[in-house]
Parts: structure tokens; sequence; C-alpha cells
């Protein structure tokens, strides 16, 4: 298993897919990935956990990054709006590789 090949497959741990959205989002907001979290929200923070401000650019260039990453591809009409927090991002591609064949 010498290459990095960066597809992610059903059989992926949850983890992991985790750790690669939480670097995906630092790269994206070019912040240290120290400062995301799981907890972290896509949109402005709740005064206990801070926002990331995410924008449409930041929410597309986050659904590239996942149809590169993972293989997955997002319809333009799917409604992602209960993704508040980076842990639901990830939470929602672990559970759709979990679904394909």
């Amino acid at each position: 298993m010498g290459g990095s090949d960066m597809t992610t497959t059903s059989r992926d741990s949850e983890a992991s897919i985790q750790s690669t959205v939480l670097n995906a989002i630092a790269v994206i907001k070019n912040i240290a990935p120290a400062t995301v979290s799981l907890d972290s929200r896509l949109l402005s923070g709740d005064g206990a956990v801070p926002g990331l401000d995410f924008d449409s650019l930041d929410g597309f260039e986050l659904a590239v990054a996942v149809e590169e990453e993972f293989g997955l591809e997002l319809e333009e009409d799917m409604d992602l709006s209960r993704l508040v927090t980076v842990e639901d991002v990830a939470r929602f591609i672990f559970t759709t590789l979990e679904g394909r064949p």
C-alpha cells in the first residue's frame, strides 16, 4: 500500500473521513487545521461554538473537494441546509458512502 490514493470507499472509517473533511475545510478557509473542530459551524457561530463564516464560494469549494476526495457526485439541487457543523458534513459523507453497493 505505497501510494496515497485519496479515493475513499465505504470501508473507510468515520474518523478517517472526519480528518479529511477537517483538513479540506482548513485549506478552503486558509486556517490552521487545529482551529477547526467537528463542532465548528459552517456559517456563523452560536456564541459557544465558533463559526467558519462559509460563503457560497466556500460551499462550492467544499462540494468539489468532497467529489474529488470521496468520489461522490453531489446533485445541484440537493438540500444541504441540514449540514450545520463540520461533523454533519463528515457524517453525511460517511452515510452516503455506506449506502453504496
